[in-house]
């Protein structure tokens, strides 16, 4: 297929203390595998919808993108080199799969449909889609694309990532299974908990929380609160979640709970505090 090409900032690239290279993105890794006995393909991604992905970007969510199809023979090539990837680093990577091969004729499925019709400036410029592809997202005004050209093998891919990202050592969650048999496994962790729809909480996060937890020595668990977790949540920590981030320090099994309000200057003590 045809290659649709992004417009792709430039900038300098200078690694940091800890190694990370400064003025790259930060994605974080896919906390829903604990809950996984297994890792396989199938399993091993978030099979991204519109309301998700129309969220990440709307709240300025640094995520990855993976654009595959069931009819592209490289797509089937490089199965095996991002799936050992993941398996590698436990990235959280959003997978869209772009045909719904399910019918007479292959037509184009409808999240990605929604995701060409709203964002098509953001991803896809000038022609068709090509796959496999990965984009490194940031907001609705950054979308890089790490080239086809270093896919050939999974080294190659891991270290063309490396390139493009940084991978900080913050578990996502959607999954409440997951979440606890993280909880039950680790004692020394900060819990942020809080809804990506949520205008006013994704704003606390960016200015308060995301820089901050970037870079963090200590691991972090980011529990993003839907309608189908929200329940299970605010029973396990006995809360009851309002329109700001929750958070929760633990400490050698000693647990410190706070809700963010528009005190930023508590909000910053409980982060200087936690991390």
């Amino acid at each position: 297929m045809k290659s649709k090409h992004l417009l792709i900032p430039f900038f300098a690239l200078t690694l940091s203390s800890c190694g990370m290279k400064n003025n790259l993105p930060f994605v974080y890794k896919n906390g829903d595998l604990f809950a996984l006995n297994e890792l396989t393909y199938e399993n091993s991604f978030v099979d991204i919808n519109f309301e998700q992905f129309d969220n990440y970007v709307k709240s300025e969510q640094e995520f990855v993108l993976y654009l595959t199809s069931q009819e592209c023979s490289h797509c089937y090539e490089f199965k095996d080199k991002i799936f050992d990837f993941v398996k590698e680093k436990k990235t959280k990577v959003m997978r869209l799969e772009i045909f719904d091969t399910s019918g007479d004729v292959s037509v184009y499925t409808e999240t990605f449909k929604k995701i060409l019709d709203s964002y098509s400036d953001l991803l896809f410029i000038n022609g068709n889609v090509l796959t496999p592809q990965i984009y490194i997202v940031k907001g609705e005004q950054f979308a890089d694309k790490i080239p086809n050209s270093r896919y050939s093998t999974s080294l190659m891919f891991k270290n063309a990532f490396n390139d493009y990202a940084n991978i900080a050592n913050v578990y996502s969650f959607t999954s409440f299974e997951a979440y606890q048999k993280f909880t039950e496994t680790n004692n020394d962790y900060v819990t942020f908990a809080f809804d990506y729809a949520n205008k006013g909480a994704t704003n606390i996060y960016n200015a308060q929380i995301k820089n901050k937890i970037k870079t963090a020595n200590k691991t972090v668990a980011i529990f993003e609160i839907n309608e189908n977790n929200k329940a299970n949540f605010e029973s396990f920590y006995d809360i009851s979640l309002n329109q700001y981030p929750f958070a929760i320090n633990v400490n050698n099994n000693n647990e410190t709970k706070y809700n963010f309000t528009n005190d930023i200057a508590q909000n910053t003590q409980f982060m200087d505090d936690s991390l």
